[in-house]
């Protein structure tokens, strides 16, 4: 034996995925699991949204081919919550959060504490999802997406509709567990 390699563990390398929006690790995971059909076939089945909403070319998301519905989007990350909590996981260990992540993607975007979100960009599309913790209210999920040529004015008007949501709806002071 000459060397040996551990790796981290797949929960920390899925976080450092989506905390740098890493293309390159994105595609190796998809490709690891079947590709770009498996994994789109495999959403929809999990989070039960038609799979007619949901198109992919890659397992990066680079490319104006892949394209994902709204509410496909926000059906994936509620699966996600459900499926990660069957290994005593949640959504901030697996994308990053406001207030408890402070590099990446969320590098200086002003967001409602707890705000779990993925990111995700091309030339000229920006597209903000996640989910936004309230008091009254309880999880709120949202998917924005931006289409044209300033997608530096996008990511701020993403962070104003979510301050704005934030003033609404009475983000909560509390982080709850389910985010947390």
């Amino acid at each position: 034996l000459l060397i040996r390699h551990f790796s981290l563990p797949l929960q920390k390398i899925i976080k450092e995925m989506n905390v740098f929006s890493n293309n390159d690790i994105a595609e190796m995971l998809a490709d690891s699991v079947g590709g770009a059909d498996v994994v789109s076939t495999t959403a929809s089945q999990l989070a039960r949204f038609p799979k007619s909403e949901i198109l992919l070319i890659n397992g990066s998301g680079l490319g104006k081919e892949n394209r994902i519905s709204p509410r496909g989007v926000c059906a994936m990350f509620m699966a996600l919550q459900r499926e990660a909590s069957f290994y005593q996981l949640n959504l901030a260990d697996l994308f990053p959060t406001s207030g408890l992540d402070h590099r990446g993607t969320i590098h200086s975007r002003h967001m409602p504490k707890a705000t779990v979100i993925k990111t995700g960009t091309l030339n000229d599309v920006s597209a903000l999802a996640g989910v936004v913790p309230t008091r009254d209210r309880g999880l709120v999920w949202f998917t924005i997406i931006n289409r044209g040529g300033n997608v530096s004015a996008f990511r701020v008007q993403q962070d104003k509709l979510l301050q704005t949501l934030e003033k609404e709806l009475e983000v909560s002071t509390d982080i709850p567990d389910t985010v947390t």
